[in-house]
Formats: structure tokens, sequence, C-alpha cells
């Protein structure tokens, strides 16, 4: 028993130290204060990170989604 979490802690630590590129979207994260607007912090023009916006939608962690399509970057 102890083994197999032996096995899963390697396992672990060696995903962990490989930094896959493909499950990271960025680097650094921006987080927007509750009941705060988007145009009233700092970062409110630094949003962008690719070229051209898509349509997507808004999932919560508590897995509630917005019904509205946006259009996000």
């Amino acid at each position: 028993m102890t083994l197999r979490y032996l096995k899963r802690s390697i396992i672990l630590l060696l995903c962990l130290a490989m930094d896959f590129p493909f499950a990271i979207a960025q680097d650094t994260f921006l987080k927007l204060p509750a009941f705060e607007n988007v145009s009233g912090v700092s970062w409110c023009d630094s949003i962008y990170r690719f070229p051209v916006f898509e349509k997507g939608k808004i999932i919560y962690t508590s897995n509630f989604e917005l019904d509205h399509i946006l259009n996000l970057n």
C-alpha cells in the first residue's frame, strides 16, 4: 500500500516538474474583486491575450453557467 502512494507521488512530482505548456493557458492570473467593475481596475486595458475574439460561454467553479454567448479573448 505504501508503494502505491510512493508511485503516485513520484508520477505527480514528475508531471508538475515537466510544466506542460498545453495545460497552462497563461502565466499570470488577473482577479477581479467581488462587486468591482472591470473598467475600474488597473489592468482593464491589458486583458486581451489573443489577436481575435471568439464566441464562448462562462462556467463558474460552482457549475453555474451564464446563458449568454460572449465574445471572449
